[in-house]
């Protein structure tokens, strides 16, 4: 039970790291090679949001069974957590068979269901990585997964994409510093600065203007611009001026 998720079925994200470590391991010892997909429902707050959490719930399940459907016997399905699913696809290493499951995947998961007597739309995007292309450690395979996604998404949703280093990386970097947007939420990292205002023609003082600057403990003045996109991305634009 320890390894399993109720809700989905599948195994839980502590049984798919100790899939992924066994896989791992035989492939140091010559077995097959593998290929990870990460998959991330889209606009599943909005069911949830919308219809309830039992509505949200069988989302999930739906999306459970598609999935199970797109894969092959000894391939692993896993519930990361939330509205997160990974595949641990065995013996599949090359980018056409690996962009052929996420095509499928991706097309399944687009077709409408029935929960709670509506007609939902919420489809997902996947991230792909391939051992020993993308990464060779255990950890890395689902990590690097888990940063396409991240670009899926970015991309527009309803998509996949495999991990690419350089643009990867900036990706990250961008999802730690939102992180430390809402740790700054929390915090006394953020601050209002006042401009004064004037008549352009008499000089004359005619109010102030307040402006939120954020000073990050380690990378110091943040600017505006890149802080405001991050909120607005990340649905935290609200918070920010309260």
């Amino acid at each position: 039970m320890a390894h399993h998720d109720a809700l989905s079925g599948t195994i839980n994200r502590s049984g798919f790291n100790d899939a992924l470590s066994r896989a791992t391991w035989r492939r140091k010892a010559c077995g097959p090679g593998f290929s990870l997909l990460c998959i991330g429902l889209d606009h599943f707050k909005d069911v949830n949001d919308k219809l309830g959490h039992a509505a949200g719930d069988e989302v999930l399940r739906v999306a459970t069974q598609r999935l199970r459907e797109s894969v092959c016997d000894g391939d692993a399905v896993a519930r990361l957590g939330g509205d997160e699913f990974a595949v641990l696809l065995s013996g599949v290493t090359t980018v056409a068979a690996v962009t052929a499951l996420a095509q499928r995947i991706v097309k399944l998961l687009a077709e409408p269901c029935e929960v709670a007597g509506q007609r939902v739309n919420c489809g997902g995007s996947v991230g792909a990585a391939i051992h020993g292309v993308d990464a060779t450690e255990k950890a890395e395979p689902l990590h690097k997964a888990d940063l396409a996604l991240y670009r899926a998404k970015a991309a527009g949703r309803g998509t996949f994409s495999f991990y690419d280093a350089a643009t990867d990386e900036l990706l990250e970097a961008r999802r730690r510093l939102t992180r430390d947007l809402q740790h700054a939420l929390h915090s006394d990292q953020l601050c209002l600065h006042y401009q004064s205002l004037h008549d352009s023609k008499t000089r004359a003082l005619t109010g102030y203007e307040a402006l939120l600057r954020w000073n990050h403990p380690t990378r110091g003045d943040v600017p505006p611009p890149e802080f405001i996109s991050l909120a607005e991305e990340a649905g935290l634009i609200e918070a920010l001026g309260l």
